[in-house]
């Protein structure tokens, strides 16, 4: 069985594991929700190369990631 969606808690996530996961054809959708979710947590993201984010605070991340020129 082939796995199509990585999913958990953020701070549990690697970027070896995000590597692998998405060389696997996997979407790697880590749970960022969260008192402390902030752009400090997307900038880690991102640099993780992580493409999707479950957010509690989907217009500020829209917001960031227009900013940055990501979206």
């Amino acid at each position: 069985n082939r796995f199509e969606i990585l999913d958990g808690d953020y701070d549990q996530y690697t970027q070896d594991m995000v590597q692998l996961a998405t060389a696997m054809g996997c979407l790697v959708l880590p749970d960022i929700q969260g008192s402390d979710e902030q752009p400090g947590k997307w900038d880690k993201a991102i640099q993780m190369n992580i493409r999707a984010l479950q957010t509690d605070h989907p217009a500020a991340l829209i917001q960031y990631l227009s900013e940055k020129k990501l979206r």
